[in-house]
């Protein structure tokens, strides 16, 4: 058998089949790189032999039934010839737990909330652009010498003021919009990560099979596609001089009442512990806990200074050392 292992790695390395190619990489040309290579392709050949697998493209296939031991220690035997696979590693699954797996992935998205970046990051531009324009109507009004001129200053001011109190109003809206989005991206990161290993082993696996793109759920995949120039984007949130006036759009309204609703769901999803072994044990934890990335400082760190102390510290840690010398003298002569 060992003999018969080898010379289908030596096969291998002459027909090159096309799993071979997937799995272990082309043929070294170094003879030690070659060696090793045919030995790897032998010990995969001999699983595709025994146990009649022939898939042209997938080396192995899924991982064998608990009611064949043999075949699953020959098929692990084959994997870890295999080698590692750099991310999530989903070789062991059937072609049906695949495909289950990446379809959660439109469904994972299907609930995701609004995005909200691009126009809090908007907002927050026309705020202090708004609170910087204010302050430069108020200083021209001063400065005015006729009324006219003093008055049409300070109708600036007053709507560049009503500009930035309605930009910080629309500010708190978007902002809990995007705290939602982020905490939806931390629980389902994942699930969506599953899914796009899943995707990434069927085509593996079949090549030559037109597999669809993997595609986010269609309002997630819509959602800020079609971006407005910027300033018609700030006419439509009212926060330009001409529509300070205006209410919030209602737009912003629905955005929050729909992270609103994910945040319900997220909320619930945090309460949910993990099933215990046995009825009559505890849960051993929290099925989505809550993840807190310490912030990592850079590795060069400037020096830091040492606080000296005041002079009276010195002063008084002087005269302490001064008066214990003739203390010290004393207990040296006794001695």
């Amino acid at each position: 058998m060992d003999d018969r292992t080898r010379r289908l790695g030596e096969h291998a390395a002459l027909t090159l089949p096309l799993w071979a190619g997937q799995a272990l990489g082309p043929l070294p040309a170094d003879p030690a790189g070659r060696l090793g290579w045919e030995h790897r392709a032998g010990i995969i050949a001999a699983y595709r032999e025994r146990y009649g697998h022939d898939h042209p493209a997938d080396p192995i296939g899924a991982e064998p039934g608990r009611t064949s031991p043999e075949a699953r220690a020959a098929w692990h035997g084959a994997l870890a010839a295999l080698g590692r696979t750099g991310g999530i590693d989903l070789r062991h699954l059937s072609d049906g737990a695949l495909w289950l797996r990446r379809g959660t992935y439109e469904r994972e998205t299907a609930w995701a909330p609004p995005h909200a970046a691009a126009d809090l990051k908007l907002v927050r531009t026309a705020g202090r652009d708004a609170h910087v324009n204010a302050l430069r109507a108020e200083h021209e009004t001063r400065a005015a010498r006729r009324r006219r001129a003093a008055a049409r200053h300070a109708d600036l001011a007053r709507l560049w003021r009503a500009v930035a109190a309605k930009a910080a109003a629309e500010e708190q809206l978007l902002a809990a919009v995007q705290d939602t989005r982020r905490r939806w991206e931390l629980v389902s990161e994942s699930t969506r990560r599953i899914a796009i290993a899943a995707d990434t082993e069927l085509r593996r696996r079949r090549p030559g099979t037109p597999i669809a793109p993997l595609r986010p759920h269609p309002a997630e995949a819509t959602a800020g596609r079609l971006r407005q120039p910027e300033a018609e984007r700030l006419a439509a949130l009212g926060l330009t001089p001409e529509t300070a006036g205006e209410a919030i759009p209602p737009e912003l309204h629905q955005l929050r009442q729909r992270a609103a609703t994910v945040q319900y769901r997220l909320d619930e999803l945090s309460s949910l512990r993990l099933p215990a072994a046995e009825h009559d044990e505890l849960s051993p934890g929290l099925a989505w806990p809550e993840h807190v990335r310490g912030r990592r400082d850079a590795v060069l760190q400037p020096a830091r200074r040492e606080i000296e102390p005041s002079f009276d510290v010195q002063a008084a840690h002087a005269s302490r050392a001064g008066a214990g010398e003739p203390e010290r003298e004393q207990e040296r002569e006794a001695e």
